[in-house]
């Protein structure tokens, strides 16, 4: 990938393309048939368009199969499920995600990362700081504005972008990082104001001539994702 350097407001943030080939560790395992779930085993849960991601705990109720992340719990309907299998010793040993060189701390949760970046293709390592710094990893954090989940959208956007349930974790992540990619192509390729309008709003970024809004505070986070993604893409 050629790396292309983006400059604002004196903030460097080198983005190695919007497209990300997510490799290895972001392919999508071949379907199997639906399998019982053996105790304490992973279960990979893989849906109709092709993508798949990890859970600890699978059960069906009602049409619809309840899954468990860690103390994250959420749920898919039945149809958008193509097939569940056990996950393969590979896997289970933690495989895949933890090459990339992150971690949330719940595998799961980082193979799902991987799987929306590479279905978006977005970088899986910006979706992961995005979601460090909206919601430190806890699903059920909302903020004194009313974001919600960990990606933090707001009601209004999470309508928007046509999700049911902004609590559902998977909703949440793959909304949010929609929503992310939308903004890096709607402000040029600048990944930077991306991350303002983010924080701050699209309109805060508009309004201020298409800068980075003069707000401590998304100062501060835009200043905080580059030095992390420049420091973690260096290692």
């Amino acid at each position: 990938m050629n790396s292309k350097r983006i400059l604002t407001e004196g903030l460097l943030i080198v983005w190695f393309g919007i497209a990300w080939a997510g490799g290895a560790a972001g392919q999508t395992p071949s379907v199997a048939e639906p399998a019982a779930q053996s105790a304490g085993s992973a279960v990979v849960v893989i849906l109709q368009d092709g993508s798949s991601f990890e859970v600890d705990e699978l059960r069906e109720e009602s049409g619809r199969y309840i899954y468990r992340m860690g103390s994250m719990q959420g749920f898919l309907e039945r149809a958008e499920v193509s097939a569940v299998r056990q996950a393969a010793a590979s896997e289970a040993a933690g495989a895949g995600p933890l090459a990339l060189g992150f971690t949330t701390g719940h595998r799961g949760l980082d193979r799902l990362i991987v799987e929306v970046g590479a279905a978006h293709q977005l970088d899986p390592l910006l979706i992961y700081l995005v979601m460090r710094e909206e919601s430190g990893f806890n699903y059920r954090a909302v903020s004194r504005v009313g974001a919600r989940g960990l990606m933090q959208l707001m009601p209004a956007t999470a309508r928007r972008l046509g999700i049911r349930n902004i609590d559902n974790p998977r909703e949440n992540v793959e909304a949010g990082t929609r929503y992310l990619r939308g903004l890096i192509e709607s402000f040029g390729g600048d990944v930077n104001l991306a991350l303002a309008a983010y924080n701050a709003g699209e309109a805060a970024v508009r309004r201020h001539g298409w800068r980075i809004p003069p707000y401590p505070e998304t100062r501060r986070y835009v200043w905080r994702i580059n030095t992390a993604y420049r420091k973690m893409k260096a290692e």
